[in-house]
């Protein structure tokens, strides 16, 4: 009697050891590069379509554009200096970053109003949102 006593606690031992509860993915958004006039990142697939917005620090909302791809650039070449929050907003699920803008560009680099970057994005005195792989 006591051996079975035993051996059923130690299946119900082994039980508790091995039954583990499911994996919970959270979206993850994972910063590539925050360069001078650039800031650029890769999320998760559970955050296409998510509302990617960029506010200045005197609180106006500069810009915002859906997730359509998973990576993302935020060229902030002809915009003013100062601090920028990235902001990405799903549902409940909302993740910030900050981008600081210290100089405004070169000013030969740009004809009028209208930029032509090297990587083939154009602004017109605002943010450009450049998604690589995605049809803009």
């Amino acid at each position: 009697m006591k051996k079975i006593v035993i051996l059923i606690a130690f299946v119900m031992l082994a039980i508790a050891v091995f039954a583990q509860p499911s994996k919970v993915t959270y979206p993850e958004i994972k910063v590539l590069s925050q360069k001078r006039d650039a800031f650029y990142f890769k999320a998760s697939r559970d955050l296409l379509g998510s509302e990617v917005e960029v506010i200045h620090d005197n609180g106006k909302i500069v810009a915002q554009e859906k997730l359509k791809g998973r990576r993302m650039l935020i060229d902030f070449f002809d915009m003013e200096s100062g601090i920028y929050v990235i902001r990405v907003t799903q549902g409940r699920y909302v993740k910030t970053f900050t981008h600081e803008k210290k100089l405004k560009s070169n000013a030969f680099e740009m004809l009028g109003h209208r930029v032509v970057h090297s990587d083939g994005t154009i602004t017109y005195g605002m943010v450009s949102f450049y998604q690589p792989g995605v049809s803009q």
